[in-house]
């Protein structure tokens, strides 16, 4: 290992042991919350906002210096796969970089317009985002996104200790600090690039590069001979003393790359900090020689000079305000390699102790201001390259509170998730198609940095680990069951930064937009788990996809609804057009549409042409009153109209439906759809007089009624405001509206259509379209009242068979009948004092599908000994801290 970090780690050691002895501050009171996020990173900034927009109480529970991660500790030259696929809040915050630097008082050593002449990035005009940024300014953009927010932050590491996580039935109930503050909710989000959080809740992780052969990968494990980027020069000699091999290796060199290629190992990829630095004097801070400084530990960069390195031993991608985001480059550049672990002291990163990691901090720091100082002022150093490089110093307008250095560290990689599902290689290139429950795409390289420096096959040292490959088929969805523990481990655990991914793959998802997007569709999932009372896994996807849609997250194609939503066309004519918000939003399954013109009574077909029960009946009110009478008439059409077919909520406008009261009668249009089935819904309404000139405005109301009421009084109900124009492209809350609603046993829905702009002072409709997103979420999937072994039969009876949602054994409504069912049956079957005895010997019949007999009764004797508590059978204390980890699922 590099000597300049285990001076560090023996200081850390030093540190630990005084630390230990000190008392820990004692519990408080538990702060209550909705949800609570535990991390600084942009991914906690995204996902806290979505849950505060969605109405609950968060908390932000932030072990760092600053919000934002990486992003807002100069890593400002932003890796971006496919710009197209950033939506939601990870658009908005690139969209307020961008809205910042317009601004004339935004440059302060340059233009704008300099600016742009010396990026190669920026900015993005026809998208309206920037990609590089000062960290000042991106902390500055989280910081009022939170404010905005009104989203509460509090400073604090968690306590790794035992009792630092408090576990009660599967589930988190409780977090603590060092500080001895405790958090308790409904649901938590583990934020971390290092994976604290799920790690103290025993959950199951993995640790450095898995074998080839385990996911059927190319691209991981020990990788020499794809080692061919960011490479040494050839040739030069490993020891000492050169040609002495008596006189040992240079400091961090291994004599091997400890494995054949496509081997595991324990080892993790580099880290270093995105140095900012400027050439501007007047903000200039001049990089000073460390005071640990060891000649010893850049003899290989003196080496590669002599080899006939010139330049390149570090990047200064262009920054706004003459500075720069310096990353590595090149064989000898910014990042530590080996610095993050020393396996002959089975220390990691990843699962060191607070002492150890501000140790393995320190050292990195040291080791970048040792280079620049080096190339700066080294007699060793010829001078026409001390002179290139004298320049450059720190900016001293960054920083300001840790000596103008960033404090995050640039941690690429530590604890990932074992999680519902790993994405691997084959899921980056999607060769075997792509998930359907899209929470984010990816699309960047599969990239490691290097791993560790060698004695190479020929003798001379050389960097491995390095591997650059994009994904075979461009963007790729993200599946939500990599965010969240296996069954019994955590429910109420959502991860999205250190995922459930190997190695390789995880090298493409680790991009600071992408999580940025996993974080927000974390929140949205978090508020669902709580809502309903369900474990992470049994979230419904489609609820949770309706959500993440309309804040404009990109989640690719991939998914079609389950459901075979009934899709209401109003007016003169019917066109099918799959291109509408239901279906683009929805997912929905075929193309078939009803014209409505009157009261329907029978004969709605869902979109798959199916015949159903549902019925339809017009109603309106009386002018300015707020109740719809279903006995009145008068209802008039419009043939034909100007056709907005574009985007994400293009709509079937051809026709439309209007009250024939007149343009300004003050009446409003109610739609009463009878038949659905009790469950959760999305209605997608358009109302857009395409023929109108002017500004339009309606309200829509959309509530649920007795089956068997009258008139529908609606004064009470909060209506969603439809504003447009005619140049307005068709979007949520604007010329459509996405609108949730739970309908129960023997309910209606009723959709009300209010004119609010002179001239249309009327109700107006162009389409409906319905989409059942999920049915009761309940382990008595038979519906008589009890959770009892009648509903594991009605399972069991159905096992591996697709069915309607939340009928027929669907106890999570996701439309398959499966062990996620079974699960969800047994958690809640326990729960009420059932044992499991009665089902030794039960079998499940092969299905049609299947291609096994499934035997349940191995798997429930072995499922009731192992995860009944959901806590892992092994532990390991490491310093003071408590580690926990199967044996079994972490690599070693």
């Amino acid at each position: 290992m590099p000597r300049i970090a285990l001076q560090y780690y023996l200081l850390a050691a030093l540190a630990l042991t005084l630390a230990c002895l000190a008392e820990q501050s004692p519990a408080q009171a538990p702060q209550e919350y909705d949800v609570v996020v535990y991390g600084g990173t942009s991914a906690a900034v995204t996902a806290a906002i979505e849950v505060a927009r969605m109405g609950k109480s968060v908390v932000i529970v932030s072990p760092d210096h600053h919000l934002g991660g990486m992003t807002s500790n100069g890593l400002g030259w932003t890796d971006i796969g496919d710009r197209d696929t950033i939506g939601g809040l990870s658009r908005e915050f690139y969209q307020r970089i961008y809205e910042h630097y317009l601004e004339a008082d935004a440059w302060t050593t340059e233009s704008r317009q300099t600016y742009i002449n010396r990026s190669s990035l920026d900015p993005d005009n026809a998208r309206q985002m920037m990609f590089t940024f000062e960290p000042k300014v991106a902390k500055q953009v989280f910081e009022e996104m939170v404010a905005e927010a009104n989203v509460p932050v509090a400073a604090g590491r968690l306590d790794r200790s035992s009792g630092g996580v408090t576990m009660a039935n599967g589930r988190i109930a409780s977090i603590r600090t060092e500080g001895g503050a405790v958090y308790s909710g409904k649901a938590f989000i583990d934020a971390t690039y290092e994976g604290d959080l799920f790690a103290a809740a025993g959950v199951s992780y993995e640790i450095g590069r898995e074998a080839n052969a385990k996911f059927g990968e190319t691209l991981n494990g020990v990788q020499v001979a794809r080692s061919t980027k960011n490479q040494l020069p050839a040739g030069i000699d490993p020891y000492i003393v050169k040609g002495d091999p008596a006189s040992g290796l240079l400091p961090g060199v291994n004599p091997n790359a400890g494995g054949v290629d496509g081997s595991a190992d324990n080892r993790l990829q580099t880290y270093n900090y995105r140095m900012v630095l400027t050439n501007k004097p007047e903000n200039r801070v001049a990089i000073a020689k460390p005071a640990n400084y060891d000649a010893a530990n850049y003899e290989l960069l003196f080496r590669a000079i002599e080899a006939g390195q010139t330049g390149g031993f570090f990047k200064l991608d262009a920054m706004p305000n003459n500075k720069t985001d310096s990353n590595n480059t090149g064989g000898f550049s910014t990042d530590f390699i080996g610095g993050n672990y020393d396996l002959a002291r089975n220390v990691n990163y990843a699962e060191a102790d607070y002492a150890t990691r501000e140790a393995m901090n320190a050292a990195h720091r040291d080791f970048q201001l040792g280079l620049i100082w080096s190339l700066q002022n080294s007699p060793r150093v010829p001078a026409n390259i001390r002179n290139n490089w004298a320049m450059w110093g720190l900016p001293a307008d960054e920083f300001t509170d840790n000596n103008n250095w960033p404090s995050q560290l640039y941690v690429r990689e530590a604890r990932r998730l074992v999680g519902e599902l790993t994405i691997d290689q084959t899921h980056v290139d999607q060769e075997d198609g792509i998930y359907s429950d899209s929470v984010g795409m990816g699309g960047y390289n599969m990239d490691s940095h290097h791993v560790q420096r060698i004695v190479g096959p020929d003798g001379f040292v050389m960097n491995e680990g390095d591997v650059q490959v994009s994904p075979a088929k461009g963007p790729y969805p993200i599946s939500y069951r990599a965010m969240v523990a296996k069954q019994g481990e955590a429910d109420n655990l959502i991860v999205p930064v250190a995922l459930s991914a190997t190695h390789i793959a995880y090298g493409s998802i680790r991009m600071e937009p992408v999580f940025m997007t996993l974080g927000q569709s974390a929140g949205a999932a978090a508020v669902l788990l709580g809502d309903h009372a369900v474990a992470a896994r049994d979230v419904p996807y489609a609820l949770l996809r309706s959500r993440m849609i309309r804040e404009e997250q990109i989640l690719g194609a991939a998914y079609k609804s389950p459901d075979a939503g009934i899709s209401l066309n109003f007016g003169a004519v019917v066109a099918n057009n799959a291109n509408s918000p239901g279906h683009a939003l929805g997912g929905i399954p075929g193309e078939n549409w009803n014209l409505i013109s009157g009261d329907v009574a029978g004969g709605i077909v869902n979109s798959r042409g199916e015949q159903t029960a549902v019925a339809v009946n017009l109603g309106k009110s009386a002018p300015d009153a707020q109740s719809i009478d279903w006995n009145a008439g008068g209802f008039g059409t419009i043939l034909k109209g100007t056709s907005f077919n574009t985007g994400l909520y293009a709509g079937n406008a051809s026709s439309a439906m209007f009250v024939n009261d007149g343009k300004d009668s003050r009446v409003d249009l109610g739609v009463r759809v009878s038949g659905l089935t009790e469950g959760i819904y999305d209605a997608f309404v358009t109302a857009k007089n395409t023929n109108a000139q002017l500004l339009e405005q309606y309200n829509v109301y959309a509530l649920a009624v007795d089956a068997d009421s009258g008139a529908t009084a609606y004064g009470d109900v909060t209506p969603i405001l439809l504003s447009h124009g005619i140049d307005v492209a068709w979007r949520h809350r604007e010329s459509v509206v996405a609108e949730t609603i739970k309908i129960g046993a023997n309910q209606d829905l009723v959709i009300v259509v209010e004119g609010l702009t002179a001239g249309e002072m009327r109700g107006f409709v162009n389409t409906l379209e319905i989409v059942k997103l999920a049915g009761p979420l309940s382990a008595d999937v038979n519906r008589d009242g009890l959770v009892d072994l009648d509903d594991f039969h009605l399972i069991r009876a159905n096992f591996l068979n697709n069915v309607s949602l939340g009928v027929s054994g669907d106890a999570n409504s996701d439309g398959r009948v499966d062990h996620r069912d079974f699960f969800f049956w047994r958690s809640a079957y326990l729960a009420g004092g059932g044992s499991l005895a009665a089902l030794n010997g039960v079998t499940v019949p092969e299905p049609s599908l299947a291609a096994e007999l499934l035997v349940f009764a191995p798997l429930l004797s072995h499922l009731w000994s192992t995860t009944r508590s959901g806590q892992p059978a092994t532990r390991e204390i490491v310093g003071c801290s408590e580690h926990s980890r199967p044996a079994t699922t972490v690599a070693r």
